[in-house]
């Protein structure tokens, strides 16, 4: 499926629900780490380390909450799948 420009950005909305809120938290951690939306980035990353940290998970949050979460660094395995999915569409598209 190719999406135009002159869509929404948001391709998917990720829901859970739970008997409590960390129950909630855990099924929305293992529904992002599952999730796979090829060919665009998401802010799924993002959403991960929001659940994941304690201040969230206590519900000690503000208007200002995302201005003082912080992304890690990509890994290095990306950069690894990405030179290897490049290599096999290259020798793929040689066979051609």
């Amino acid at each position: 499926m190719k999406v135009g420009l002159d869509y929404d950005s948001m391709l998917a909305k990720v829901v859970v629900w739970g008997h409590d809120r960390p129950q909630a938290i855990a099924r929305m951690e293992r529904a992002l780490m599952e999730l796979h939306i090829g060919g665009v980035r998401t802010s799924a990353p993002l959403a991960l380390r929001v659940l994941r940290s304690e201040e969230f998970r206590r519900g000690e949050t503000d208007t200002r909450f995302l201005e003082r979460v912080t992304l890690p660094p990509a890994s290095d395995r990306f950069l690894e799948v990405a030179a290897i999915a490049t290599a096999v569409h290259k020798h793929l598209a040689g066979q051609r």
